[in-house]
């Protein structure tokens, strides 16, 4: 139990650079050789990459906590917990007394490091384990009914109800089957390879059959419980939050006459009790911003604004104010980083940075086309619907374009002569004839294809450097509209416009001080838009690379922009938080959709490679050049204020009480209570006092170098 502790003490420490160091290899690497072949009289800012840290998504909602029992609990403490829930209304009998014997059991598991995988109830059914990767059902005369098939590692969990069977595993993966009452086989459901969305290995599960569909639970050791309710449809996510600070040791399915539930055990010595979503509002929920960096926003043909971010939630706008915004419930159990809409504005798409794709018809219909959610097992950099079809291409982290298609199926094929590193841009001409690609190997490439082909037709044609055999790390690209033009942006901070047929450069334009994240072209073709890192979005002539305009759209990254199928307005995606519509002609702000948590304190680390932001939900760790936002701690009170231990090694959060606790900087995890932690008043002070005042103005540290 005791490894299962999320708060356990790390065995080193290691300082803010130490980290910074260590994830940050292959973005220096690159930019060295960037810089090596650059021009001597160019100036190249240098952008890091992003840090291998997680940003927490924070949670949608808070579950109850029922009862308090320690850290060592026995068959006392689970029969006082359904003594609670027999007050809330659990029906009495024989279901109360499986559900005891479940939680028991489940506590004494979580008391002895050996034991075997948990086993949950499995009706008349034996659960048996022909190796360590595989759980079975069997009946009374010993013959196998059922299988989830093999994990990739360890089954660490499997249960059943009725006609459902599941497994979790330490592969992150939940495999369920369900028995066809027609034939009485067992097939799978969800995700061919599992359903996937936690962090780390699972320590438990629960399943329900409900009507039709099928609820499915999972717990990992980091106290991360991810739920899922699987139809006709496909999978859609309806939770996924941190309930514990330990890892969860048992989660269940309960009905009481207050409604239905997922009750969860954890190794804090809490049990929780959190509400299931009500079937009416499972397909929109109501949400007017999204809690954390927005990773894309595009508009519909109709006008309508669909955006995504790390908080996985998929929100659409809608086209006035007053209709309000409504997040779509998906299976992807992971930051969102791309977002796109089918030509005819049927379909749209979302996809995550660890591989899953959630393809949906943005109108519900009886005879309309399914829901298609697939996990692909590798990174995906950049999507795009190819127009006239329903085909999704996705630009992937192995440099090869993979396909999403109508029919319900994931096709794998390489394009010929595809990227040596990840596909960081994908974009089709008006026609979807032409596929224009943009890699982190440094090349931007277009692919031609037949009218009805899916795979190319020739080798792929590689756009020309534009500057003295500089080509750069590229992060976005798109046709003009007339497809007779093709823009790229760079980690360089450069933006490039090619001629599309003869692949030379004709404007390379520098306004920029970070990364170049995204580009789009106007409607009309005349104006071209980049945003980047430095928080401003730039306005180009097309014609003759003029820069028109540079506007602070955000005090952090701005990742994406979109012109409206109207071309009067321009939504940005930011990492602050917020979706911002401007007016395209006078770029005057017009919306502000999420405003982001308030900053109430910011401390810089001392060797000046961090900073940490006390906000009202948590603490955030940037990366002090960018910024660039590396992790989100949620805190177990509202943060009055931080600081940085003496080394650098610990992020320290107090409240306005004074009570103080520590995240370590190398892992996040909190410190054990026995760690002396440093007074918040001995925050460093900034290393740089210009840029902290400019981007965080108000700040201690800030108006102490004012001074």
């Amino acid at each position: 139990m005791e490894s299962d502790r999320k708060h356990a003490r790390p065995h080193s420490r290691r300082t803010a650079s130490d980290v910074r160091r260590s994830n940050g290899v292959p973005a220096l690497l690159l930019a060295l050789v960037a810089l090596a072949a650059a021009s001597p009289a160019q100036s190249i800012p240098f952008q890091p990459a992003y840090s291998e840290f997680q940003a927490e998504p924070a949670a949608f909602r808070v579950s109850e906590a029922v009862l308090t029992y320690g850290d060592e609990p026995g068959p006392a403490d689970a029969a006082r917990l359904v003594a609670v829930l027999l007050q809330r209304g659990l029906p009495p009998g024989p279901l109360a007394a499986r559900l005891e014997a479940s939680i028991a059991a489940a506590f004494a598991r979580s008391l002895d490091p050996d034991a075997g995988p948990h086993a949950g109830d499995c009706g008349d059914l034996s659960l048996s384990f022909p190796d360590p990767q595989t759980a079975e059902l069997k009946n009374a005369k010993g013959e196998v009914v059922a299988s989830t098939g093999s994990h990739r590692d360890l089954v660490t969990s499997a249960v059943r109800d009725g006609d459902v069977f599941a497994t979790g595993g330490r592969d992150r993966a939940v495999r369920v089957v369900r028995r066809d009452p027609t034939s009485g086989g067992w097939t799978p459901i969800g995700f061919s390879s599992g359903l996937a969305g936690n962090r780390n290995w699972i320590r438990a599960t629960a399943v329900r059959a409900d009507d039709g569909a099928t609820l499915v639970a999972a717990g990992d050791v980091d106290g991360r419980l991810v739920s899922w309710r699987i139809d006709a449809r496909g999978a859609a996510l309806e939770t996924d939050e941190i309930v514990h600070q330990a890892a969860v040791i048992g989660c269940w399915f309960v009905r009481t006459r207050h409604g239905d539930g997922l009750l969860t055990a954890g190794a804090d010595g809490v049990a929780r009790l959190l509400p299931l979503v009500p079937p009416e509002s499972r397909d929109l929920r109501p949400a007017a911003q999204h809690d954390q960096d927005v990773r894309a926003a595009v508009f519909a043909p109709d006008g309508a604004l669909l955006s995504g971010g790390v908080d996985q939630r998929l929100i659409e706008h809608g086209r006035e104010p007053q209709r309000g915004s409504f997040a779509r419930s998906t299976p992807l159990a992971g930051s969102i980083v791309g977002v796109a809409v089918s030509s005819d504005g049927l379909m749209a798409a979302a996809a995550t940075s660890e591989g899953l794709v959630y393809v949906f018809p943005r109108k519900e219909s009886a005879d309309g086309p399914a829901i298609r959610a697939r996990r692909l097992d590798v990174k995906i950099g950049a999507m795009a619907f190819r127009p006239g079809t329903q085909d999704v291409y996705l630009g992937c982290g192995d440099g090869r374009v993979r396909v999403v298609g109508p029919a319900d199926k994931a096709e794998f094929y390489d394009l010929e002569g595809g990227h040596r590193l990840e596909v960081k841009g994908l974009a089709f001409d008006a026609t979807g004839s032409r596929l224009v690609s943009a890699g982190a190997d440094n090349t931007v490439m277009v692919r031609t294809f037949a009218v009805d082909g899916k795979q190319a037709v020739a080798a792929p044609f590689r756009l020309k450097p534009p500057v003295d055999g500089f080509f750069g790390h590229w992060h976005a690209c798109a046709f003009s509209p007339d497809g007779k033009k093709i823009a790229a942006g760079a980690l360089s901070a450069m933006v490039a416009i090619w001629d599309a047929e003869t692949g030379d450069a004709l404007h390379v334009l520098r306004g920029h001080d970070g990364s170049v994240e995204g580009v789009a072209w106007s409607p009309d073709g005349a104006r071209l838009l980049s945003t980047s890192a430095d928080g401003h979005v730039c306005v180009w002539s097309a014609a003759t690379g003029d820069l028109l305009a540079r506007v602070r759209a955000g005090p952090l990254t701005i990742y994406t922009a979109a012109y409206s199928p109207d071309g009067l307005s321009v939504a940005t995606a930011g990492q602050d938080g917020t979706v911002r519509l401007f007016s395209a002609e006078t770029f005057r702000p017009l919306r502000t959709i999420g405003e982001a948590p308030h900053v109430r304190d910011v401390a810089v680390a001392p060797d000046g490679v961090y900073f940490a932001a006390a906000y009202d939900d948590g603490v955030r760790l940037f990366d002090l050049d960018g910024p660039r936002l590396v992790a989100h701690w949620p805190a177990p009170f509202a943060p009055a204020a931080v600081a940085f231990s003496e080394d650098g090694s610990l992020v320290v959060v107090a409240d306005a009480d004074g009570a103080k606790t520590a995240f370590e900087v190398a892992s996040g995890l909190l410190v054990d209570e026995d760690v002396a932690l440093p007074k918040v008043e001995t925050a460093a002070s900034a290393p740089d006092a210009r840029r902290l005042i400019e981007r965080f103005p108000g700040t201690r540290e800030a108006e102490a170098a004012r001074e």
